[in-house]
């Protein structure tokens, strides 16, 4: 249902969303972080291992997330969706069995792959038999990745987003740390070397995780998993089993693909490319991410899920059209900037994925409001049918089209997506249009959008300023255009440093 209504402005709590801007703003500390790590990684690997090793990395990367998501068996999401609000005792019982219960399901699982001939058998099929030592080091990042998901997903049903945010950083990024110290002191490393660090990176996450719950770890030692709360657990998330494996076609199989009709090259170019939208991506959908806890627990209750959810898709929105605008228009600056020269062909693939970040965005905030409203079945249906249009227009568009073939399937596969979800997602939660001020946020875009295409400076140091000053900019444009209201700029006034409050005060008055 959408009402044209701005009052949900006036129904801001601010203390509460002070809480969350506080957790948002160390979240964008971690993500922030992120965004240097993630570009200085892809420049460690694209400038040191060659193309087609870089795709050797894409394609074995993908299985480790793939084989992360899949064998975790949608716990992550019962975690977070169910156990927010439970009771703390309870709430220790539960995630004690489902750890146990998960350690022993993902080591048997992942013992048969890496001693059978099923890890040959995979190898072949992907054209990669010569590196079976790094898909064993990638099984062992498997291992102990999934089980620094589930302690995520538990930070996150508590509320202790920070801590959550930190796992994250560091298995997804921080170990760039350690490749580029490898880096300053021999030079050059191997893609063998890339997966024992990665390996490594996800052990002192796990080493956090578990610090961090020690008291409550130490509580369950003892204690017998109860099969109870699995089952309970497995029939809420069997069906999100199909979205994970749905997402991986989705997401990530027309890599496979591409490596089937053309070669490892081709697949480190459109990685590249994909690599940097996953940046925007990520970054746009922070808000919505530390929201999502909370949103479940109003929902829930009937307590006002609704301000939740505008305040989500608002604040993304805010930071997805910006941050697809500067990376489409500076495209070949970025990718050279980052890459070098050798991968200036991802260029013209960023502009075919421009919709992406959005579409996933939307997906990700309506998803989010289906599975509060228990509709798993739904979304695991809807997820299934958009792998199957994955599939089909990756071998349609592939042969004919290449890389760029891959990123039109990627791109039309999430739109199907987005829809799927928006649709019946909508009709659960109420949406202001002029809250969300959609038309201020496009106009301030495409002003910085023009700003760039009109400068072209020589040198990192030069382009890296002019980003900086784009994001200045833009952010004096939304001040400007008035895109926040007085309530929200009173949120702003209670998180940043008294030197600003006279600018935040300024334009609360106008």
């Amino acid at each position: 249902m959408i009402k044209q209504e701005p009052s949900i402005e006036k129904e801001l709590e601010v203390e509460k969303f002070s809480k969350i801007s506080k957790q948002v703003g160390f979240n964008y500390f971690t993500i922030i972080a992120q965004i240097l790590l993630a570009p200085l990684l892809v420049a460690l690997l694209t400038r040191t291992l060659t193309v087609s090793e870089y795709g050797v990395y894409s394609l074995l990367m993908v299985f480790v997330f793939f084989a992360i998501s899949f064998l975790e068996l949608g716990f992550s999401q019962f975690i977070i969706t169910k156990l927010s609000g439970v009771e703390p005792e309870k709430r220790a019982q539960l995630f004690g069995s489902i750890l146990k219960f998960e350690t022993i399901i993902i080591g048997v699982a992942l013992a048969v792959f890496a001693f059978s001939p099923l890890s040959k058998y995979f190898l072949g099929i992907s054209a990669l038999w010569q590196y079976m030592p790094e898909l064993r080091v990638g099984v062992a990042i498997v291992f102990v990745a999934t089980l620094v998901r589930l302690f995520n997903s538990y930070f996150k049903s508590t509320k202790q987003i920070n801590v959550a945010n930190t796992l994250d950083l560091v298995f997804n990024k921080g170990w760039a740390l350690l490749l580029l110290l490898v880096f300053a002191v021999f030079r050059k490393f191997t893609l063998m070397q890339v997966f024992e660090i990665w390996l490594a990176g996800a052990i002192v996450a796990l080493g956090i995780s578990i610090y961090y719950l020690r008291d409550e770890l130490i509580a369950q030692l003892t204690a017998r998993i109860d099969m109870r709360y699995i089952k309970s657990a497995l029939y809420f998330s069997i069906p999100l089993i199909l979205m994970i494996i749905s997402n991986w076609f989705i997401a990530m199989s027309n890599r496979y693909v591409l490596n089937f009709y053309t070669t490892t090259a081709v697949v480190g170019i459109f990685s590249v490319a994909y690599s940097l939208m996953g940046v925007v991506t990520t970054f746009s959908t922070t808000i919505s991410q530390v929201i999502q806890p909370y949103f479940t627990d109003a929902f829930s209750k009937k307590a006002k899920s609704d301000i939740l959810i505008n305040a989500s898709l608002k604040y993304s929105l805010f930071l997805v059209l910006p941050a697809t605008t500067v990376a489409v228009v500076w495209r070949e600056q970025i990718v050279t900037l980052i890459s070098g020269a050798p991968y200036i062909g991802a260029a013209p693939i960023i502009a075919t994925l421009a919709l992406y970040p959005l579409f996933a965005l939307v997906t990700f905030v309506f998803y989010q409001v289906l599975i509060a409203a228990n509709r798993t079945r739904y979304v695991g249906a809807m997820h299934l049918m958009g792998a199957a249009l994955s599939i089909v227009l990756n071998f349609a568009l592939i042969p004919k089209y290449g890389a760029q073939g891959a990123a039109i399937a990627t791109v039309g596969s999430y739109l199907f997506l987005m829809l799927a979800m928006a649709i019946p997602g909508i009709r659960k939660v109420k949406i202001i249009p002029r809250y969300l001020k959609i038309p201020k946020m496009l106009l301030a875009s495409a002003i910085v959008g023009g700003f760039l295409l009109f400068i072209n400076p020589l040198g990192a140091a030069g382009k890296i300023s002019a980003l900086v000053l784009a994001i200045l900019f833009y952010l004096a444009l939304a001040l400007i255009f008035r895109i926040f209201g007085r309530r929200e700029m009173g949120i702003l006034r209670k998180i940043l440093p008294k030197s600003l409050y006279p600018v935040i005060d300024y334009f609360s008055k106008r």
